[in-house]
């Protein structure tokens, strides 16, 4: 998938941007599905903080949908920013940890376009999962490994991830 992409990137084919999109979740879907236990619990825990920071600062979709363009467009661009410092990291690259501002970024963007193709609808089901295994986890870990009764807990519980679009 990423190599199709690649090659119609570097072709220089219009194409509608919802193709490109397309093939974009699908790209990512497939860095999921090639992730070993290891790998997909250290990305599901940290796209369970990114979502409890999120949370935290818009409190939903629904205000994220709500805010104004330029609030969402800086928030993206934070995504991004952290996306690209990470991708740096041959450490964070390796253990997948890297992907998961990549992963909220596309997911977000995919929820505030309204997106229901079926790539998005399957990309966002794998991402809500990863949140909510993340989730779990870290509240069977706890913060600094004690056990967890902290407030991303209870927004965790108050704010569910969003599958559908």
């Amino acid at each position: 998938m990423a190599l199709r992409l690649l090659r119609w990137i570097t072709s220089g084919a219009d194409a509608a941007p919802e193709s490109l999109e397309a093939l974009l979740l699908q790209a990512l879907l497939t860095e999921i599905r090639q992730l070993n236990s290891e790998q997909t619990a250290g990305l599901a825990r940290a796209l369970a903080i990114l979502w409890d920071r999120f949370v935290g600062r818009f409190g939903g979709i629904d205000n994220l949908l709500q805010a104004d363009a330029a609030e969402r467009k800086a928030y993206f661009a934070e995504l991004q920013c952290a996306a690209d410092e990470m991708g740096k990291s041959e450490a964070l690259m390796r253990s997948r940890y890297a992907l998961s501002p990549r992963l909220m970024l596309a997911y977000l963007q995919a929820l505030s376009r309204g997106d229901n193709t079926a790539a998005a609808r399957e990309f966002g089901e794998a991402v809500a999962t990863l949140i909510d295994q993340g989730g779990k986890l870290r509240a069977f870990r706890g913060v600094n490994g004690y056990p967890s009764h902290s407030l991303s807990s209870e927004r965790r519980t108050n704010y569910k991830t969003k599958t559908v679009f």
